[in-house]
């Protein structure tokens, strides 16, 4: 994948720079299955944040939920997860960029939202 690709995927994918860190911790332990409270601690995240950010990663095919209810990096496709690790290796070498494409990618819908309250004149 290129830059820009894994950059698109960033943009596209996460919604936050918590959700970047949460899939990345989950991506450094894919042999490891989590509950909510066990990612309180390494993300110094708070829990509710943690359930949506695995819960938005979970409709995007990045992790699965098994049956007791822990939480495990397994991409629905090869392509998946090739750009995640493709994305860990950038935010390795390029944190800000990947940090950047992720708040750029909110900004475009906040203004989008933004604009459909402006008024227009003829």
């Amino acid at each position: 994948m290129t830059e820009d690709e894994v950059l698109d995927f960033a943009r596209t994918a996460l919604a936050s720079i918590w959700a970047l860190e949460l899939l990345l911790l989950l991506h450094r332990s894919s042999d490891a299955a989590w509950q909510n409270a066990d990612l309180v601690v390494p993300l110094r995240a708070n829990a509710r944040v943690i359930a949506e950010n695995l819960a938005m990663l979970h409709n995007r095919g990045l992790v699965t939920l098994d049956e007791t209810g822990r939480y495990r990096y397994s991409p629905a496709t090869a392509t998946l997860s090739e750009a995640v690790d493709a994305l860990a290796g950038l935010y390795s070498r390029k944190p800000m960029a990947v940090t950047n494409a992720i708040l750029s990618g909110h900004n475009v819908k906040i203004r989008s939202f933004a604009d459909a309250f402006r008024f227009r004149t003829r």
